[in-house]
């Protein structure tokens, strides 16, 4: 009976961790660059229950024993292009991922708001360097600087450095680490640099639907309330068995 209770709070500790997730998406729905999360829910190990008898065991058969949310994935799924005709506005036309020197190392973007730091530097709203294909910071000295299509950047008529972009073998691996970067806590693979075609003036949006996520939120809902029902239900029987048992009548 016991086993019916911690069965069905799993179920409604999984779901408020979904509702959590969602809700943290809807509130980026106009983050650029954003990616969207994806939780995965599976199963504990089934146990076989077995009646015992004086002859011996009688199976009853599998009994699940609750659900638990695995590590949360990310949608790589591309976001709408907005024009901005900012000139710090980048975006990639394909796979792969701007590299910015992050606060423990490379780590790895599709948010394309860069801004010029106070020593030229180009860098994310949050002040992390956006590296070239030499490893380095790009160092623009202005915002008035130009990037063509395969990364190249100029400024004041001078080659300044060319846009790094990468890409995983599993990118799928890839997970948050905060202002909008990634980072690869291994499985991900080597960063590979790619040829991505880079396009100024156009950010990449967010790539959340609100609509679905609105949706995903009122079926979340309804399944922990079910879950909650399913606690209550064996709380009852709990009380009744503890109420009943051993009464002398």
């Amino acid at each position: 009976m016991l086993r019916g209770l911690y069965t069905a709070a799993s179920g409604m500790l999984a779901r408020v961790l979904q509702q959590e997730r969602l809700a943290n998406d809807l509130a980026n729905v106009n983050t650029p660059g954003y990616k969207a999360s994806r939780n995965v829910t599976e199963a504990f190990p089934e146990l076989f229950v077995a009646r015992l008898e004086r002859a011996g065991a009688a199976p009853v058969g599998p009994v699940g024993t609750g659900a638990v949310v695995a590590e949360p994935g990310l949608d790589l799924t591309a976001g709408p292009w907005l024009e901005t005709g900012r000139p710090q506005d980048l975006a990639l036309a394909g796979d792969g991922f701007f590299v910015v020197m992050g606060p423990a190392g490379p780590a790895y973007t599709r948010a394309g708001n860069f801004t010029v730091g106070p020593e030229g530097y180009l860098q994310t709203p949050d002040g992390w360097p956006v590296l070239g294909t030499d490893g380095q910071p790009l160092l623009v000295g202005t915002a008035d600087f130009t990037v063509t299509p395969d990364g190249q950047v100029q400024a004041g008529g001078v080659v300044v450095g060319t846009v790094a972009r990468v890409t995983f073998a599993n990118p799928a691996a890839l997970r948050k680490a905060g202002d909008n970067l990634l980072v690869d806590p291994g499985g991900a693979g080597p960063a590979v640099p790619v040829d991505t075609p880079v396009r100024q003036g156009v950010l990449e949006q967010s790539n959340v639907d609100p609509v679905r996520t609105v949706v995903e939120m009122l079926a979340n809902f309804r399944a922990f309330e079910a879950s909650q029902r399913a606690v209550q239900a064996q709380d009852q029987t709990l009380g009744l068995a503890i109420q009943e048992v051993g009464r002398v009548t």
